[in-house]
């Protein structure tokens, strides 16, 4: 149960080191709080996900200095301020404080999981069945068959899917808002409004062949697809916002896709992911045209411009380079002069190592550039992808954690620039505040965190961060100004 201060509180975190994207600011560390009462619309966010806000404060700050009040496992719900932060013989300890001790973890701000499908959570972790050359079409058959379609069935799973988020320390996604039966719905981004969760709501929708002739029947013409987004509702939080998924290169034609380009909205669009896609692109043949085919979308004419693109990449070169943001999602599958091209863009790529793992990709199109891309010059951030692709071990321990995923890359391949890709640069390139992803004196952190490291005064507190296996602790949850 979270805890709600009547007034203005203190708050003094110690921990075994303080962590943002520019490293290590204090080892040991501790920080000072001003808490602030939570504004009704987020103690309804809160309760809403099953954290009842007691109607007396079950804590109160202690009486003398000397006191101590630990806290455990309840997370603060309310705006907070820095006020100090640094060595704990730095930082004050005023009468009346409220203290949390971690002396076996790393503090940091709340985590950015940059592509998610929420809506997907209620599926919950499968095993990868059948040779590699299946695990796609399978996957596409299981989700078909399987995800939600009732507005009371996606609010479910998308509150499930923000409780997995909120267990994994992240308070902002780049979350698809998945189409029902084909079509755009707008029930899965009215659910993940009415959470704690910032981010984007990237509305689903797909649009090949016949399918791309309907899409614009029903808008009344390209141009509408930048005129028409849904309001969101007036629950929403501040930090929220409305954007595109044009799904996937295999699946919204070039002028639906030129259509999306062309709004002002976010945009997050799957590429380069299978070698099933490089197929369907190189020859006009393959599963996903066997897929197309069965369901009525595959005529002469989109045959002829998957041949004329012959590169995933080539179908979505009018998103490249967008002002407006812009997630390239996947792109296992890049050539040499195409990670060039997304360098000199600055291009925007989401990385999912779990999800790669779980479909065999690193065995059929080879290990993820994303080291390449970033010395290009492309920004990585790094997602979950859905549950249905983790194992459910880390999904009941840690939740939808992207720091999971950092490990795991960590782990295999040694240290890499992963805290930007969890914080600030993650929280840019969603639209976000990076300043709500720092610890400074004067901040306003979104979430303050605490990673158990499994040990005391680490010698190199990243590196501990990413080298250990323990969850995350949510010790404070301020939202963005809510």
């Amino acid at each position: 149960m979270p805890i709600f201060p009547p007034s203005t509180s203190l708050l003094r975190l110690h921990a075994a080191a303080a962590i943002d994207a520019r490293g290590v600011l204090a080892a040991p560390a501790a920080l000072l709080l001003q808490l602030r009462p939570a504004s009704p619309a987020w103690r309804t966010a809160w309760n809403d996900l099953g954290w009842p806000v007691p109607p007396v404060p079950p804590v109160s700050p202690p009486a003398t200095a000397s006191a101590s009040q630990p806290i455990v496992g309840r997370p603060f719900i309310g705006l907070a301020t820095i006020l100090a932060l640094g060595h704990p013989s730095q930082v004050p300890s005023p009468p009346g404080c409220l203290h949390i001790h971690r002396p076996a973890a790393v503090l940091l701000p709340g985590l950015v999981n940059a592509h998610t499908h929420l809506d997907l959570s209620a599926i919950g972790p499968l095993a990868p069945q059948g040779p590699l050359s299946e695990r796609f079409g399978r996957f596409v058959h299981t989700v078909v068959a399987n995800r939600p379609t009732t507005p009371a069935d996606i609010s479910a799973a998308i509150r499930l899917g923000a409780r997995l988020c909120l267990q994994a320390g992240v308070v902002a996604v780049g979350d698809i808002a998945g189409a029902v039966a084909g079509r755009p719905s707008t029930d899965a981004l009215d659910a993940l409004a009415a959470t704690p969760l910032g981010g984007v709501a990237f509305r689903e929708f797909f649009a090949i062949g016949p399918g791309q002739a309907r899409l614009f029947e029903q808008l009344g013409g390209p141009a509408a697809l930048a005129h028409s987004p849904p309001l969101l509702p007036a629950h929403a939080p501040a930090a929220l916002r409305f954007g595109l998924s044009p799904h996937a290169t295999y699946s919204v034609g070039p002028q639906a896709m030129q259509a999306a380009a062309d709004t002002p909205l976010p945009l997050a669009v799957h590429i380069a992911e299978s070698p099933e896609e490089r197929r369907l692109f190189a020859g006009a043949e393959g599963p996903l045209q066997s897929f197309l085919e069965r369901i009525g979308l595959w005529t002469p004419a989109v045959a002829a411009e998957f041949l004329a693109d012959r590169r995933p990449l080539a179908r979505v070169r009018p998103l490249v380079g967008r002002a407006a943001p812009t997630l390239f999602i996947h792109a296992n599958d890049l050539t040499e002069p195409e990670i060039a091209t997304l360098g000199a863009a600055r291009a925007t790529i989401v990385y999912c190592p779990r999800a790669a793992r779980w479909f065999g990709y690193p065995q059929t199109v080879g290990p993820h550039p994303y080291r390449a891309l970033l010395a290009a010059g492309a920004r990585v951030l790094l997602g979950t992808d859905s549950a249905i692709n983790l194992p459910q071990a880390d999904l009941t321990a840690h939740g939808l954690s992207p720091l999971d995923e950092a490990r795991l890359l960590w782990q295999a391949d040694g240290p890499f620039p992963a805290l930007p890709m969890l914080l600030d640069h993650a929280a840019e390139a969603i639209g976000l505040p990076p300043a709500n992803f720092r610890l400074e004196p004067g901040s306003a952190p979104a979430a303050i965190l605490a990673a158990d490291l499994g040990q005391t005064e680490p010698a190199d507190p990243v590196s501990a961060l990413f080298t250990a296996s323990g969850g995350v602790e949510l010790l404070v949850s301020s939202g963005f100004g809510e």
